[in-house]
This record gives structure tokens, sequence and C-alpha cells, in this order.
């Protein structure tokens, strides 16, 4: 088995592409989430410590998140997650509007909530929907995907974050909301 039979099999199945190509756009957008959130701290409300405060916000949601695992269960198809994803991504729209300190929080704790408990549901989907000889490539290809993904999505906003932050938002908000939505299409016509 190689990752060139990985790559085949995936094809077969277009759902198990549509979560690597998903997993891919997301980083890009995740990615500039987390580039904007320093510079609106600093740009607009002028508070350094907002960032630090933020990020542990993610963390403390993500982990509230995976404990939530075990009361509330993941279904198959990830579909509690993934429309916890949509409020998210919808709220980061929000956030551009009112541009408050309480929503950049309530953002931050929703996307790392649901991106916790989706990424747990997107590594049993992959254990349940793909051969036990292949499992290892497709954790593999989501991981590489990843791993180019968040450069170039720092590269991206970055690029245009210092003079369009607010429609730096907005096109993170439709690019998660969208992700998450085309799902729900693709799992209708299974």
């Amino acid at each position: 088995m190689t990752y060139k039979s990985a790559f085949v099999y995936m094809l077969k199945a277009p759902l198990l592409a549509y979560l690597i190509i998903a997993g891919f756009f997301s980083n890009i957008f995740l990615s500039g989430y987390t580039l904007i959130i320093p510079t609106i701290a600093i740009n607009n409300f002028y508070d350094h410590s907002l960032y630090g405060l933020i990020v542990s916000i993610e963390s403390a949601a993500a982990i509230l998140g995976l404990l939530s695992i075990r009361y509330i269960h993941i279904d198959e198809q990830i579909s509690r997650e993934r429309w916890g994803l949509i409020v998210g991504g919808l709220s980061v729209g929000v956030t551009g509007i009112f541009l408050t300190k309480e929503a950049f929080m309530l953002t931050s704790f929703i996307l790392g909530f649901f991106y916790a408990r989706y990424n747990v549901g997107l590594q049993s989907y992959i254990q349940i929907n793909v051969r036990n000889e292949l499992i290892g490539y497709f954790f593999s290809m989501i991981f590489i995907c990843a791993s180019i993904a968040v450069p170039i999505g720092s590269t991206l906003f970055g690029l245009i974050i210092d003079q369009h932050a607010i429609e730096a938002l907005a096109i993170i908000s439709a690019g998660i909301t969208v992700i998450n939505a085309i799902w729900f299409v693709l799992i209708s016509r299974r």
C-alpha cells in the first residue's frame, strides 16, 4: 500500500475526499483567524494582553469540548460539530460587525470547543470508514494538508490584515461557514 493507493481510494469515496479538502481549507481560515487576533487586539483595542487571553480561552474551550464528548456523543456524520462550526463561522462575522473584546472571546470559545470535538469526530469517522490498511495514510494526508495550509493561510491573511482586518474577518467567517455547510449537502446526497 502506498499514498497513491490511499489517494485513489479517497477519490472513490467523495465524503473522504471532502474531509481532506475541507480540512485543508479550514486550516487556511483558522490560521487567518489566529493571525488576525493580535492585530485587532493591538490596533483596535490597544490591548497587548488580549491575544494571550483569547488563546487561553480557545485552549480552555478545547479542553471542555473534549470533556463534553463523554456526555454529548459525536454522531458518525459529525453533524453537531459541523453545526457548532457554522455558528462559530457566523460569529466571526458578527465579531467583525460589533468589534468588541467580548465578541472575540465568545467566538474563540465557540471555535475552540467545536473544533476540538470535530477533530475527534474526524478521526473516528476515518477509523470507521477507511480500510484498515489505509488508515495511517489517511491520517498522514490530513497532517500533510494541515502543514501546508497553515503557512498558506498565514501568508494570504498576513498580506491583507493590516489594511483590511474587518474584510478579512468577513472572508474567514464565510470560509468556515461554507466549508461546514457543504458537508450537509454532501451527506444528504449519500
